[in-house]
């Protein structure tokens, strides 16, 4: 009973701590302490990707995520016009984008394929 509690509060702090990283880098990149190089998109695109696989996360979270970021690009935009802080966000949203997109096509074909 204490090990499948002490389990479960383990995968509940590692699923935190992923998403605060992620959250961490972008904030980073956005204050521009990370240069201007890819990295953080990949580091943060592997975490999650990671996360999705191991927490079974899906497409309609991730989607939500991917709204955090076209909001807060449209915001960037409009209190910074076309900035490189706008244009990094835009970069954000492409790449959840594109993971959301690969993620629901896997859901969608597996769902399909189980309902035959």
């Amino acid at each position: 009973m204490f090990k499948e509690k002490l389990l479960t509060m383990k995968n509940k702090i590692l699923f935190f701590l992923g998403f605060l990283i992620i959250f961490i880098i972008f904030i980073l990149d956005m204050l521009y302490l990370l240069g201007n190089h890819d990295n953080p998109f990949i580091i943060s695109a592997m975490l999650y990707i990671f996360l999705v696989m191991y927490k079974k996360i899906s497409s309609k979270a991730t989607f939500f995520f991917v709204l955090f970021f076209l909001f807060f690009m449209g915001a960037s935009y409009i209190y910074r016009g076309p900035f490189r802080t706008t244009e990094r966000i835009g970069e954000w949203f492409y790449i959840f984008f594109l993971i959301g997109m690969i993620q629901y096509a896997y859901e969608s074909f597996f769902l399909y394929k189980n309902k035959k």
